[in-house]
């Protein structure tokens, strides 16, 4: 391949939640590039930021989830540059990060690279729990922005319907019925998956080839 030259392959672009890593996954990574259908096709990187559950005072100063949006174009121009097409496996706040990346690409009129947006667990309507988890940490942007009254993710779902961006790209939900963190809810017709049985970590954490939400990408990325 030349340089500057598109590979053939799919970038799996995994994005974590809030104080979360690469760790998030558990063996996500290991069954998909294992998995004969996927491992000659697709590429598997993941998008990391700063992010921590409790902020102390003397922590670095927490990051705005627009600015990790844009952070995020950064890094698909810099770093991924060489792929065409892109789909966005994002997790909890992670899933927030993608959806304000790619209502800001649409807005420009920019040519977009993500195909296809898998969501775990993420919070378009907010989660009460950031109320409390503020009162504990200080000045956690991150927190305050996924509040249920937060201004950004109401924008954020207001962009999302104007832009039309259920026709834009494939985008899936999926929501465990053991969550209390980010529970059901409808999502504008957007595709959406239930999974009884998982919570709010376990639901990104497959075990076997057999588990729903392996299941579940699998079939996504197969259509796609």
């Amino acid at each position: 391949m030349t340089e500057g030259q598109a590979p053939k392959k799919i970038l799996l672009l995994f994005i974590h939640g809030l104080g979360g890593d690469s760790s998030t996954w558990g063996s996500f990574p290991y069954l998909l590039q294992t998995d004969p259908v996927f491992k000659d096709n697709c590429d598997l990187e993941f998008y990391r930021y700063p992010s921590k559950t409790i902020r102390l005072p003397w922590s670095k100063q927490s990051v705005r989830i627009q600015d990790l949006s844009r952070a995020m174009r950064t890094e698909l121009g810099a770093r991924f540059n060489i792929y065409s097409d892109v789909i966005v496996v994002a997790h909890s706040m992670g899933g927030v990060i993608a959806q304000k990346y790619i209502v800001d690409e649409l807005k420009e009129k920019l040519k977009l690279k993500v195909k296809g947006l898998v969501l775990f667990a993420v919070p378009t309507e907010g989660v009460q729990l950031a109320k409390w988890g503020d009162l504990i940490s200080f000045r956690h942007r991150h927190l305050k922005q996924l509040r249920k009254e937060s201004d950004l993710l109401e924008a954020i779902r207001e962009d999302w319907r104007h832009l039309n961006c259920k026709n834009e790209l494939k985008t899936l939900s999926i929501f465990g019925g053991q969550d209390t963190v980010v529970p059901y809810f409808g999502n504008g017709g957007d595709r959406v998956e239930y999974v009884a049985d998982e919570n709010h970590q376990s639901i990104v954490k497959p075990t076997s080839k057999d588990s729903t939400s392996f299941l579940i990408l699998r079939n996504f990325l197969i259509d796609n």
